[in-house]
Order: structure tokens, then C-alpha cells, then sequence
């Protein structure tokens, strides 16, 4: 526990420093002064108070890496006593919407100092920082905290912390957030000597709007693999139930229907699980693939023949004597399953498949007749946010872009984006094998 005020100052705790100052006085803390020595024992007592206090503050002030000001509230405060003393109960509710009025306040705050940090921020020379604030560093996305540091003056706060849009001298702008710490004496708050902290919070805030938006797209992408799962399943089940209920009076040909039908829906929920999985190997740095011999018009055949809506009316046209190309065949169906399936979402009705040879390489091109990817998309078209933009814009869980070009690279091959006599054409390029 802390000594009291009186026992700190009692000979038994061994204030050598003060005893000694005081007997060069002629005094001594054994026997109290008289006479005119009273005076002169308390102007030491002041005098050590201060300057010592002082000093400490001093060290800490100077010293401290977050940008720091020493400000004086006095004429704020006498204004407020003037306020109060006309029937004003509330300073928020007095001040209102009247820009001017605050400024007005402002103008009654002085800087008394401000530490190298707080000159850095800022932008200002200590010279300039000191002496009453200029109201024209009062900016719309200030106003608020200027209110708030008001308010705490007001009702006699002692400590508030404010956020805010900050400006240096030079016009660049940031987030801000400001700390108001009031020192209590005896007598109570002395707002003669508030400290003021400035911290750049930029970065925490671009963090936190980062980790904001990445927890908002993980919902509306789970949001949307539901859908995409729910959809096959539901068709699934009731088949399924059909099936139990009536399948022994069913015709050959009608049960052969529904049972295609459950195959192709359960191939679609098998594919959604095969992306998910891709996609959590891509963000966790796991994806890897095989390097094998590939015939690539036999695995876009195997990808049209699986059946599903995004196979259906697909022209194809595979030059003769193709040769084979080195990839993962797995990988491959993957990219050409999901750039059929984004030619059928966001393309024309017009969709090719195209398998030719160069001089080393083999591509696969996927085209359509819709509209193409918009200019202003175009940069952050194989991006991995675009994947769940996507998903939240059309309910489509698939792959994405950016995930199929990794495959694509991994395999040492590219996936390329391109705009031409009006039709949409993404390229699959792989080596040719051996």
C-alpha cells in the first residue's frame, strides 16, 4: 500500500534530499518554521513540486514516440463559467450545427507544447504549433472531435479518446485518433495542462475494414455454396422419393430418366465439394498438381459427356492430330468445367470449345458470343476477391478465375482473357508432353 501524503513527508521515511535543502535554510522537518522562515519553507516546498513534477513530465514528454501536445483550456474554461452562469446547460446542444461557433471555441484552445512526434505528424515547427489553435485547421471530418474535446471540458471529464479524419499542413489526410488526458490536483481537473495524443491509426483502420470485408464475403460466399448445394441435393431427394414410391410401376425408359437425372445433380454437388477443396488448398499455399502426359480433346470430351446445364448446345471443334501436353488431367477438366460454367452464367448462347496445337504448347479455348468482361473489370478479372464477388453476385460457388490460373501455372502452363470479333475467349495453354 502507498505511504499517505503525511507519511511520505515524515522524518521516519528518510527524506534526506528535502532535509538537507532545508537546513541550508535553517530549517529542519523536526521543527516546523516561524516567523518569516514559513514563507520560505513553502516557496521551496513549490519550488521542488514544481520543478520536479515538471522534469518528469518534461523527460516523458519529449521522449515519447507517440505524437504529443501540452494544451491550456483556460479561456475555454472561463467562457464556459460565463455560458453556465446565462442559463446554458448543455454545450453540444448550444454549439448545434454551427460550424462557426465551434471554430470560435477552437480559437480559445492554446498550445502550450508539442514533442517531436506531434511536430512530425502534423507537419508544423514547434515555433508554429505553439500559441492558440488556427480554427481553419477545423475540417468537416474534424468537427466532431473538436465537439467531443469540448464536451469533456464541459462536463469536467478527466480522460476521452475520439476517433477522426486528421489533416497535416500539407493536406494529406488520415485516421486519426485523439486522446484527452486532464490532470487532477486538490483541487480538482487543471485544464491549463491537458495532453493531447495524435495517433495515425491508418493502418489499424485499413486492417480492420480489411478483416470487415473478407468476414463479409466468407458469409456471402458460404451463403451462396448453400444455395449451390441445396439445388442439386433437393433435386436428388425427390427423384430419389419418386424412385421409393413409384419405381417399381415406372417404365424402363422413364426410370432411366430420373436415375440420369440423379447422377447429373449428384455430379454437380461432387464437383462444388471438389472446388471448395481447391480453393481451401489454394489459400492455404497446399494446392499441388501432377505433371503427366494429357490428351486435352479427350478430357474436354470426358467434361461434355458429364452431363449438366453449362454441357448443353457447346460446339466443339478439335483439330486433327492434336498432340498431347503435359498437366494434371484432374486440374484440367476442373479449369474447362468451370469456364464452361462461367460461359453459360455470364456469356451468350453461343459457346465453343476449340482444341488446337502451336508450335509448343496446346490450347483449349472456351468462347462466347455475351458481352464480355466490362473495362472496369478487367484488372482484378483473375483476382482471388473476384471468385466470391461472383458468388455473391450470381449464387455460383465455383472455382474462380484466379484459382484456375493457379492451376494453370502450376501446371506450367497460363489462362488468358481475351476480346475479339465479338466474342469472349478464355485460352487454357499447357506444353506440349515430352
Amino acid at each position: 500500500m502507498r505511504p499517505s501524503r503525511a507519511e511520505s513527508f515524515s522524518p521516519s521515511t528518510g527524506v534526506d534530499g528535502l532535509d538537507r535543502a532545508l537546513s541550508m535554510l535553517g530549517l529542519s522537518l523536526r521543527q516546523p518554521p516561524t516567523g518569516d522562515k514559513w514563507g520560505e519553507f513553502l516557496s521551496l516546498i513549490a519550488y521542488e513540486y514544481h520543478h520536479s513534477d515538471a522534469a518528469r513530465f518534461e523527460t516523458l514528454f519529449d521522449a515519447s514516440p507517440i505524437p504529443t501536445l501540452e494544451q491550456d483550456y483556460t479561456e475555454v474554461v472561463a467562457r464556459f463559467d460565463t455560458l453556465r452562469a446565462s442559463g446554458v446547460t448543455d454545450i453540444r446542444s448550444h454549439i448545434g450545427d454551427d460550424a462557426d461557433l465551434l471554430c470560435e471555441f477552437v480559437g480559445l484552445i492554446r498550445n502550450v507544447a508539442a514533442n517531436p512526434a506531434a511536430i512530425a505528424i502534423i507537419g508544423l515547427t514547434q515555433d508554429l504549433l505553439e500559441g492558440y489553435i488556427d480554427p481553419v485547421i477545423v475540417n468537416e471530418e474534424s468537427l466532431g472531435s473538436f465537439l467531443d474535446q469540448l464536451d469533456t471540458v464541459w462536463r469536467g471529464k478527466v480522460f476521452s479518446e475520439f476517433e477522426y479524419l486528421g489533416r497535416t499542413v500539407d493536406g494529406a489526410s488520415f485516421d486519426a485518433r485523439r486522446t484527452m488526458a486532464v490532470p487532477v490536483g486538490p483541487l480538482g481537473p487543471d485544464y491549463s495542462r491537458v495532453v493531447v495524443t495524435i495517433e495515425d491509426a491508418t493502418r489499424e483502420r485499413e486492417e480492420q475494414r480489411r478483416l470487415a470485408q473478407l468476414v463479409e464475403e466468407k458469409t456471402a460466399f458460404l451463403a451462396a455454396v448453400s444455395h449451390e448445394i441445396r439445388t442439386p441435393l433437393t433435386g436428388v431427394l425427390g427423384f430419389t422419393e419418386i424412385l421409393i414410391e413409384n419405381g417399381d410401376s415406372m417404365p424402363p425408359k422413364e426410370r432411366g430418366a430420373i436415375l440420369s437425372s440423379i447422377a447429373r445433380q449428384a455430379q454437380d454437388v461432387s464437383d462444388i465439394v471438389e472446388d471448395l477443396l481447391i480453393a481451401t488448398r489454394s489459400e492455404s499455399g497446399e494446392l499441388a498438381v501432377t505433371h503427366e502426359p494429357v490428351d486435352l480433346a479427350a478430357e474436354v470430351s470426358v467434361v461434355l459427356d458429364s452431363g449438366g446445364s453449362h454441357t448443353q448446345g457447346v460446339e466443339v471443334e478439335i483439330e486433327p492430330g492434336t498432340a498431347v501436353a503435359t498437366g494434371d488431367p484432374g486440374r484440367v477438366r476442373q479449369i474447362v468445367r468451370n469456364l464452361l460454367t462461367n460461359a453459360e452464367r455470364y456469356g451468350g448462347s453461343d459457346v465453343r470449345v476449340d482444341v488446337k496445337a502451336l508450335a509448343d504448347e496446346i490450347v483449349v479455348t472456351v468462347s462466347d458470343d455475351g458481352a464480355g468482361v466490362s473495362p472496369a473489370r478487367l484488372d482484378s478479372l483473375f483476382s482471388p476477391s473476384r471468385a466470391v464477388s461472383a458468388a455473391t453476385v450470381s449464387g455460383s460457388a465455383g472455382l474462380g478465375l484466379s484459382i484456375c490460373r493457379n492451376l494453370a501455372e502450376l501446371m506450367g502452363g497460363s489462362l488468358d482473357y481475351e476480346r475479339s470479333e465479338g466474342r469472349t475467349r478464355f485460352s487454357l495453354s499447357l506444353p506440349i508432353s515430352g
